[in-house]
């Protein structure tokens, strides 16, 4: 559920432009994604040597199949480019007998190899919040279960976070729906399923409000659990939380990461933390100046307190979708959609998909790392493997709205600066946009890149409606 606070005080009738005032606190520096001739998913560093920037120079894959490099501008070969990624696994996990669509899917993976994902699950009277575990790696899942509000709200928009003593934990909203179909009475939670169970525990209230929109999660290198949510506060403005949890989720406590001004809305706030370290990282969309564009923050006390000073403007022209972001050390990644023109809706697909990264909040970098195989794209989600660093990017592609497509993700070894050519990580689907549908996607999907391989959940469609299916690529 997504309740478009942005879109209804936009119109989606402006042409949104990079002012002065909203790009001039940052270095932006511009970078096209590498053409289909250069780094391709799944390759390795090409050997040192001197070359002609710009240049393609010969390389070897891993497998000892020739591959392709593109020399970069220092002289020095990038990325090798090998075609060696290969879909093995296609599943559809989420069927059940409670539920006719599941949608809006997202995935953790724990260190142990364990994985679970959530999903929201429609039935005929009310949503509710579905799951399953795998422990060996997505070659078997476990019969879906359900969770969400004993009271009878409806739940919706789950995701799901890991640490590294191999628990799980999970976070959605429920509310009340009226007659008119608006959502009230909100009720942010979460619940634990401990490291070695197949099963979530009682679900902890969080925090209860009038309105709001979408939680997320993480759990940062101190071990507190960190879950962020959008709630209205009076006068039409948007305050994002953070609320902590230092006891494994049995208690909480709340404090703000940003409050809009001027009935000026933000949604979507996304937090990410590395592995080591007490800085955490959030970013959101938001209303600045006269058009949309993404914002990040950061705290370095774990999440306690998030300066006024400690925050980015980036993505101007940014799409109504959410951003995802991944943390390692004092480096930041964030993969988000962007219109290349102003579209008539908040839900048309994006026409590229873009990846930012920044050390320590400072300059900025925006690459362009989809690429021109499908026209349109949608609902990224960005995985980082922290032994390697390497980073993928995954979407929804097709030619138009309502054809065929797929899901498709493209790799970079080279944190962030070029990105290979994509590759199709799921069996064809309808890409479709449409909320009214029964073959509607979701806002999100689940990734995790883990000693190369990328495991994937995202919507299905084929069969008329949508479910959620697991596909796992190796490099």
């Amino acid at each position: 559920m997504k309740l478009r606070p942005i879109g209804s005080l936009l119109g989606f009738a402006l042409v949104i432009a990079c002012g002065s005032a909203a790009c001039s606190e940052e270095t932006i520096v511009r970078v096209n994604a590498t053409p289909d001739g250069g780094a391709d998913e799944g390759g390795r560093e090409a050997g040192a040597g001197e070359c002609t920037p710009g240049a393609s120079v010969a390389c070897t894959c891993p497998n000892g199949d020739p591959g392709k490099s593109e020399c970069d501008s220092s002289g020095s070969p990038g990325f090798c480019g090998c075609t060696a990624t290969n879909l093995n696994s296609h599943t559809i996990i989420s069927k059940g007998g409670k539920s006719q669509i599941e949608v809006e899917t997202h995935l953790a993976a724990a260190p142990d190899g364990a994985m679970v994902s959530v999903w929201i699950s429609l039935g005929n009277v009310k949503s509710d919040i579905g799951y399953v575990f795998s422990r060996d790696g997505g070659a078997t899942w476990t019969t879906p279960k359900s969770m969400g509000d004993a009271t009878g709200r409806e739940s919706s928009d789950p995701v799901v976070a890991s640490d590294p003593q191999g628990n799980f934990y999970a976070t959605w909203i429920s509310f009340v729906r009226s007659g008119g179909g608006q959502p009230s009475d909100f009720v942010l939670y979460v619940a634990k399923a401990a490291a070695g169970q197949s099963t979530f525990g009682t679900p902890v209230e969080v925090d209860g409000f009038s309105s709001g929109d979408k939680p997320w999660i993480t759990v940062t290198a101190a071990g507190t659990v960190l879950v962020t949510c959008m709630q209205s506060a009076s006068g039409g403005n948007s305050v994002l939380n953070a609320h902590r949890s230092t006891n494994g989720g049995s208690t909480w406590t709340k404090s703000p990461i940003f409050t809009s001004t001027g009935g000026d809305q933000a949604n979507f706030v996304v937090p990410c933390a590395p592995k080591t370290g007490t800085r955490v990282w959030a970013t959101h969309l938001s209303v600045e100046g006269s058009g949309l564009a993404q914002r990040l923050h950061w705290s370095d006390d774990d999440g306690v307190t998030w300066p006024v000073a400690n925050t980015k403007t980036y993505g101007i022209n940014s799409s109504i979708t959410p951003a995802t972001c991944v943390a390692k050390g004092d480096d930041v990644w964030i993969g988000y959609g962007q219109w290349t023109s102003q579209p008539s809706g908040a839900d048309a697909p994006v026409d590229e998909y873009h990846v930012i990264h920044t050390t320590n909040g400072t300059s900025i970098t925006d690459v362009t790392a989809s690429d021109t195989k499908t026209k349109l794209q949608n609902l990224g989600s960005l995985a980082l493997d922290d032994a390697t660093g390497e980073l993928a990017l995954t979407y929804y592609a097709g030619d138009v709205d309502g054809s065929t497509g797929n899901v498709r993700s493209v790799r970079s070894g080279d944190n962030g600066k070029t990105w290979g050519v994509s590759k199709p990580v799921s069996a064809d689907l309808t890409f479709s946009s449409d909320r009214g549908s029964p073959k509607w996607l979701g806002d999100y999907m689940g990734t995790a890149l883990v000693g190369g391989s990328l495991f994937v959940t995202y919507g299905e469609n084929a069969d008329g409606f949508t479910h959620v299916a697991f596909s796992k690529t190796a490099q």
